[in-house]
C-alpha cells in the first residue's frame, strides 16, 4: 500500500539529513505513491541526494515498490556514470595543470564527496571546481583550453580575473564544466577572503591512484558555509555539507572563527549554519549555540546586504566590492574594468562601448547613493 500524496520539500529536507544523528525529520513510513516518487526522483538529482537516497533504500530506511527501486537504481548509474567521467576529466586536468606548473586545490563536490563523507558516492557533483592563485588564472585558462575547452563569456577586462575576479567557468568536452575559482565567491568576500590563506594548508584525498589537494578542514567548511550561505540557488547537498563539516571530529571550531574573522566571513557562517539546522531539524550543537548567538558587526551587515539587500543586482555587488578593495588605484582599476571592459568582452555581450559605459555609469551612481 502506497502512503498518501506527500510534501516534496519536506521528504528532500528528511532525505538531506538522512544518517545525521538527532535528526526530527521523519522518512517515510512506506513507500510514496508512485507520482510522488516520480517526482522526488526529478528533484533529487538537482538537489545532488541521489546517492543519500540510494542509501536510505538500501538500507531499508526508506521504503519502495520494486519499481520505484528499478527507477532509482537507474538514476543512481547515471549520476555514477556522470561522477566518474568528471573525475577522469579532473585527473587530466590535475595533471595538465602540474605539468605546467601551476598549484591547485579541489573544491566542493569531489573534495568534500572524498573527504567528509563515509561513503564518496553519497555527494555526487555536476561540474569541477578548481582553485588556482591568481597570477595562475591566465595560463590554467590556456591550460584548459589546451584539453579542448572554451569559454563563452571572455574576460571583463585585461588582467581582471587575475586581480578582482572570481574566475572563469570554462566549458569542456562532453558536455563537462570546469569553475576556475581565483577566489571563492563573486562580491566584497571574494575581496576579504584572503586568497593566500587558502593555499596555506591542504587536505588530501586519493582518485585514480593519485593524491589529490583539497582546501584544509576547516577552509573547506567556511567555504561550504559561504557557498550555502549566499548562493540564492544552492542545492540542498550544499546545506547538509555544511552540518557534514561542522559535526565532523576532525574540524577545529575554533580555527574556522579565526579563519572567518579574518576573512569577515563570519556573519555568512553563521547563517550557513542556522540555516542547515533549520532545513535539516538538527538538535542543538556547540556550533549551532555559536550561530544563534553571533551578532555581525557593521561591516558584515554591509556585507551580507550586497548579496540579499535591494535588488540583488550584479551592480549593488560591484558596489560594495569597490569599498572594500583596499588602495586607491586598485580602486581606480576594479571601476575602471567595469566601465570600459575589453572589446572582446564586448562583443560577446552584443553591446557598443557607449551604451555599457553610460548604462554602467547610471548603475553605479544608483549603487553608491544607497
Amino acid at each position: 500500500m502506497s502512503a498518501p500524496s506527500t510534501d516534496l520539500d519536506a521528504a528532500l529536507d528528511a532525505l538531506a539529513a538522512y544518517g545525521l544523528a538527532g535528526s526530527r525529520h521523519a522518512l517515510p513510513e512506506r513507500p510514496l505513491a508512485d507520482a510522488d516518487f516520480a517526482r522526488l526522483l526529478e528533484s533529487v538529482a538537482s538537489e545532488r541526494l541521489v546517492g543519500l537516497l540510494g542509501a536510505a533504500i538500501a538500507d531499508g530506511a526508506w521504503p519502495v515498490t520494486n519499481d520505484q527501486r528499478v527507477a532509482a537504481a537507474a538514476l543512481q548509474v547515471d549520476v555514477a556514470t556522470a561522477s566518474v567521467l568528471l573525475e577522469r576529466l579532473l585527473l587530466g586536468v590535475v595533471d595538465r595543470f602540474a605539468a605546467d606548473g601551476i598549484g591547485a586545490r579541489v573544491l566542493k563536490g569531489p573534495a568534500v564527496a572524498h573527504l567528509d563523507y563515509g561513503d564518496p558516492a553519497w555527494r555526487s557533483f555536476g561540474d569541477l571546481d578548481l582553485l588556482v592563485r591568481g597570477d595562475d588564472v591566465e595560463r590554467a585558462i590556456a591550460a584548459l583550453m589546451g584539453l579542448g575547452g572554451h569559454r563563452d563569456v571572455p574576460e571583463l577586462r585585461r588582467n581582471f580575473d587575475r586581480r578582482f575576479g572570481k574566475g572563469a567557468t570554462i566549458e569542456m568536452p562532453g558536455d563537462l564544466e570546469v569553475d576556475l575559482h581565483r577566489t571563492l565567491v563573486t562580491g566584497p568576500l571574494g575581496v576579504t577572503v584572503r586568497p593566500d590563506d587558502l593555499f596555506a594548508t591542504a587536505s588530501t584525498f586519493a582518485l585514480g591512484g593519485r593524491r589529490l589537494d583539497a582546501l584544509g578542514t576547516e577552509e573547506r567548511f567556511v567555504h561550504a558555509c559561504v557557498h550555502a550561505a549566499l548562493s540564492p540557488d544552492a542545492p540542498r547537498a550544499a546545506v547538509r555539507d555544511v552540518a557534514q563539516l561542522a559535526t565532523a571530529p576532525a574540524l577545529d571550531f575554533d580555527r574556522t572563527l579565526e579563519l572567518a574573522r579574518g576573512w569577515h566571513a563570519r556573519a555568512a557562517v553563521a547563517r550557513a549554519i542556522e540555516g542547515s539546522w533549520r532545513v535539516l531539524a538538527l538538535p542543538d550543537h556547540a556550533v549551532s549555540q555559536w550561530a544563534r548567538g553571533y551578532r555581525p558587526d557593521a561591516s558584515e551587515r554591509r556585507a551580507l546586504d550586497a548579496y540579499f539587500g535591494g535588488d540583488r543586482s550584479y551592480t549593488r555587488r560591484a558596489v560594495a566590492t569597490l569599498r572594500v578593495i583596499p588602495g586607491a588605484r586598485a580602486k581606480v582599476a576594479f571601476a575602471r574594468s567595469l566601465l570600459f571592459p575589453g572589446r572582446e568582452y564586448l562583443a560577446a555581450q552584443r553591446v557598443r562601448r557607449f551604451d555599457h559605459v553610460r548604462r554602467g555609469a547610471a548603475h553605479l551612481r544608483r549603487g553608491g547613493a544607497r
